[in-house]
């Protein structure tokens, strides 16, 4: 009985190690961050914004997605592998610009994601579409996780593969100056 009573008290002193040793690295890391990616999509921004504005087909072509509630016309709720996260739309400028946050108070992350739409090729039939995420992990145990076992980039890439394969495009993504 003693042995396992020292056990218990090891893995119990061990956990508390790995959570302040996860707290003060996260502690030292940056709380925001960007991350920006481009992708030439061989259809034109007119036609190509109604796609990224309309959340409820998501399940149709994005990685993942299992579900979108909408609400209202401002808000959805994506079903995915982390669970569910709410967002706003905050901008819509037609076949240009698109802002989207989280707006999500239960989530360990806040920010926002900017889609720039530009004309690109002859006579513009293409789109070169550039998304940039400007984000934050206010806890410092998540920062040190999300550090250690996320990308900032990577959901940007995956959605922007995702996009290319809805229109039968294999997409060569670019990394991007954040402006």
């Amino acid at each position: 009985m003693r042995g396992l009573f020292r056990l218990v008290r090891f893995l119990l002193i061990l956990a508390l190690f790995a959570v302040g040793g996860a707290w003060l690295l996260g502690s030292a890391l940056p709380r925001e961050h960007v991350a920006s990616r481009s992708a030439v999509i061989t259809v034109p921004p007119h036609t190509l914004f109604p796609v990224l504005i309309t959340p409820e087909a998501y399940p149709e072509w994005r990685t993942g997605i299992t579900r979108v509630d909408r609400p209202d016309s401002d808000r959805f709720t994506e079903h995915g592998p982390d669970g569910p996260v709410t967002f706003r739309i905050l901008d819509r400028t037609p076949s240009s610009r698109l802002v989207i946050a989280v707006d999500d108070p239960e989530q360990v992350f806040t920010g926002t994601w900017t889609y720039e739409l530009e004309p690109e090729g002859p006579s513009g039939r293409s789109t070169r579409l550039r998304i940039t995420e400007r984000g934050a992990v206010p806890n410092p145990v998540f920062r040190a996780i999300a550090r250690v076992m996320l990308d900032p980039a990577e959901s940007i890439e995956t959605f922007l593969t995702d996009l290319g394969r809805r229109y039968g495009q294999d997409v060569t993504i670019e990394t991007d100056e954040v402006r």
